[in-house]
């Protein structure tokens, strides 16, 4: 999914993404023991505070990152 938000991103920003892999040993070396929350996954669900009432201003990511584009 990350491949997927990078890309989105870059699209927003009419650019084009290049995949460039980074080895683990120098994301390690750059973040130490931060590295871990760029390797480990992480699942989050924004259901929670849907179902409290709360909309969000853009129903899709796209339309987040193409607001944030055109500023």
């Amino acid at each position: 999914e990350q491949k997927k938000f990078i890309k989105l991103y870059a699209k927003s920003l009419n650019k084009i993404s290049l995949p460039i892999p980074i080895p683990k040993a120098i994301i390690r070396l750059l973040f130490g023991e931060m590295s871990t929350l760029i390797f480990n996954s992480q699942y989050v669900s924004s259901k929670k505070i849907m179902d409290s009432g709360f909309t969000f201003k853009f129903s899709k990511i796209e339309e987040a990152f193409l607001n944030l584009a055109k500023d």
